[in-house]
Order: C-alpha cells, then structure tokens, then sequence
C-alpha cells in the first residue's frame, strides 16, 4: 500500500505505533466504503513494523475494489 499524506495522518502514526508496540502478529480490521483510510495505513505500516499480518474484512466485492485503491 502506498503511503499519501492525509490530514488524519495523526491517527495513522497513532494507530501504527500502538500496534507495533504491542508487537501485534495478526491485525484484523473491518471496513466498509467511504471509510477512514489513514487508520488502513496505519495499520498496513504497523504490520510491516512487527512482521506480522494485516487482515481487511470487508462487505463486498465493490468495497473491496475500493479498498485495494
């Protein structure tokens, strides 16, 4: 996932450090469309910090082209 700058990047860095500083093996996130992505990112970066694997559940196959955007 490429990282943008985003104005929530607050919540991503927050989110990413709070995950890999719980050392987090399995990340499970649940998103619909129109969501907030900065916390995706966070998360994506999270996983590459711990080494450990993000999962995104998400509604539909729509959602989910949206999401991999």
């Amino acid at each position: 996932m490429q990282c943008q700058v985003f104005r929530e990047s607050g919540v991503a860095e927050f989110i990413s450090a709070m995950a890999a500083g719980w050392n987090s093996q399995l990340i499970v996130e649940t998103w619909s469309q129109g969501g907030l992505i900065a916390t995706s990112v966070g998360l994506a970066l999270a996983r590459s910090h711990t080494c450990g694997r993000h999962v995104c559940v998400v509604p539909d196959e729509r959602a989910r082209s949206e999401y991999a955007e």
